[in-house]
């Protein structure tokens, strides 16, 4: 159970800093401070290695799931579990049609 909220959660940070503005541009002016911009082609592009990994998913995941799962060590994976059940609502939203029967 441990693992399935630690992956779900993962997934939800990662998804967190690689698409979502956030609110108030939080995470958008995170990524931008960071290096990552727009061509003129509207493509991500990274300035430097920090900004190269926020423009990949499975690069950030990495790097987002060693600090999930060394921060285990101090805390306890429920704490992940807000996370995890926002994990699964995004991905159940995805599949599901929007409210139609």
């Amino acid at each position: 159970m441990d693992f399935a909220i630690l992956a779900l959660a993962t997934w939800r940070i990662t998804s967190l800093l690689y698409t979502e503005d956030g609110p108030y541009m939080m995470l958008a002016r995170l990524r931008a401070k960071l290096g990552v911009y727009y061509d003129d082609h509207s493509q991500r592009q990274g300035r430097n290695e920090i900004a190269k990994a926020f423009i990949c998913p499975a690069c950030l995941s990495v790097w987002v799931g060693g600090a999930v799962a060394l921060s285990c060590v101090v805390l306890p994976a429920w704490v992940y579990l807000p996370l995890a059940l926002s994990a699964v609502t995004t991905i159940v939203e995805g599949v599901m049609p929007n409210g139609k029967s």
